[in-house]
């Protein structure tokens, strides 16, 4: 058993996790990549547009034993779908499959 990742079948997940940011950023630093939006969209999509299910798989079962891996990845995932894993928490566990997410909703009126 890896001391990183706790399941064989996550190894992929997380390194997919790990990677997201730099590829989802890389317009934003090279020129080249700016150039052909629509090329790296269809990349982006194919690389990385699991991002958000990965997030929503990290949450209720974490991919490793290391706290700060569980960290590096909440923030890597976290910075490219634009949700955190503290909020995943609170919408679809305390919410979703509890139903106690009332206090920290908004008044409706």
């Amino acid at each position: 058993m890896s001391p990183w990742i706790i399941h064989p079948a996550d190894r992929l997940n997380a390194l997919r996790a790990l990677v997201a940011p730099p590829i989802g950023f890389a317009p934003f630093f090279f020129d080249s990549f700016a150039a052909n939006t629509w090329l790296y969209g269809i990349a982006i999509f194919f690389l990385i547009g699991k991002t958000n299910y990965l997030l929503h798989l990290h949450i209720h079962h974490p991919f490793s034993r290391n706290s700060a891996l569980n960290l590096l990845l909440d923030l890597s995932m976290g910075s490219v779908s634009g949700m955190t894993s503290s909020n995943w928490r609170i919408q679809h566990l305390y919410g979703h499959h509890r139903g106690i997410n009332l206090p920290y909703r908004g008044k409706r009126t």
